[in-house]
């Protein structure tokens, strides 16, 4: 075999790839996935009396697409962040590096709130990103539903359910 056609196969290859990895998404549009992240963190908790506790939170999981297809589906994530809880209500900060299947990171933050017996609700926001994904535009909302830790040493363990908003240069 030539040459040439070895490098137009293994270009092919490669364009294919990208089209796989990357997912839905096509430059200067916006996407919007729906995905799912199955996450456990651990905390250092710090109670001061009845009304007021403060955390700081590290967090790691995986995202799975509805279809299989999102530039999310697989992606890792890692979070760290400050939660409190004053008087019942929940609040979070915190940002968050979602590293996708290519190798492209996209740094997001975030905040989450809930009341009393409500589950957790919040907005992210996409400041930064490495390779195809490091102009992205994008922003979110989700829902977390926690569960019992499974896993010993967890303070956290559960779900997020987000829909993702973004646009690639």
């Amino acid at each position: 075999m030539s040459k040439s056609k070895i490098l137009g196969k293994m270009a092919l290859i490669v364009f294919t790839m990208g089209i796989i990895l990357v997912g839905n998404a096509v430059a200067g549009e916006y996407v919007t996935e729906r995905v799912t992240a199955s996450w456990y963190g651990t905390s250092k908790v710090i109670a001061f009396g009845n009304d007021y506790i403060y955390a700081a939170f590290e967090g790691f999981g995986v995202w799975a697409g509805d279809t299989g297809k999102e530039m999310l589906h697989g992606a890792a994530t890692h979070n760290v962040a400050e939660w409190q809880f004053e008087k019942g209500s929940y609040s979070e900060t915190g940002g968050v590096v979602w590293t996708l299947l290519n190798g492209d990171k996209i740094c997001l933050k975030y905040i989450s709130t809930a009341k009393p017996g409500e589950a957790p609700k919040g907005t992210i926001t996409a400041v930064g990103g490495t390779g195809k994904c490091a102009a992205i535009e994008g922003s979110g909302e989700y829902t977390v539903h926690p569960s019992t830790p499974s896993v010993e040493g967890a303070v956290f363990q559960g779900l997020v359910k987000m829909k993702f908003h973004y646009k690639l240069p």
